[in-house]
C-alpha cells in the first residue's frame, strides 16, 4: 500500500508484473477480518457480536467463498504470467481433461511429465527453444482433475 498524490481515495496498491501495472484505489485500508468462526456451523461478526449460521451449499458452483478464492488464485496465476512472460505472443493456454472421474494425483501427475517429456523431444526434433510453462491441476466439479 502507499499514499497516491492525485488518487481520488488517497491509498492505493501498486503492482507491476512485467508489462502490466495494476493500480487499486481504495477508501480506506482493511485492518481485520469482519468475521470470527465459533465452530464448523457458526461464526459472529465482530462488529456487531451478532452470531449467523453459515450458509453451506453441495455445489462448489454456488459456494461464494470458493468463486473468490478462484478469482484470487487467477489473479495470482495472471500476475505471475505477466512478470515472466517477455513475449505474450508466444503464450498458449492449454487445459487437459480426462474423460473418466480420473482422481488419481499419481496418475496425474506421471501423464503431466509424460507430456512434457514428449513436447521437449517435439522441440528438439524441430530444433526449437524448449518453451517455459506453468501447471496447476486442479479438481473439477465432479472431483476429476484435470
Amino acid at each position: 500500500m502507499e499514499d497516491c498524490k492525485g488518487s481520488k481515495y488517497g491509498i492505493c496498491k501498486v503492482t507491476e508484473c512485467g508489462h502490466v501495472t495494476e493500480i487499486m484505489e481504495m477508501e480506506r485500508k482493511n485492518n481485520g477480518c469482519a468475521t470470527r468462526k465459533i465452530n464448523a456451523d457458526l461464526y459472529m461478526m465482530v462488529a456487531t457480536g451478532e452470531v449467523r449460521e453459515y450458509n453451506k451449499t453441495t455445489d462448489r458452483a454456488e459456494n461464494s467463498a470458493a468463486k473468490s478464492r478462484f478469482a484470487a488464485s487467477m489473479k495470482a496465476l495472471r500476475d505471475l504470467i505477466n512478470c515472466n512472460c517477455t513475449e505474450p505472443v508466444n503464450c498458449r493456454w492449454m487445459t487437459f481433461t480426462y474423460a473418466e472421474n480420473m482422481t488419481d494425483t499419481k496418475r496425474l501427475y506421471d501423464d503431466r511429465r509424460k507430456f512434457w517429456q514428449r513436447v521437449q523431444r517435439w522441440h528438439k526434433k524441430n530444433n526449437l527453444p524448449i518453451p517455459e510453462y506453468i501447471t496447476i491441476c486442479e479438481p473439477q466439479g465432479r472431483g476429476a482433475w484435470h
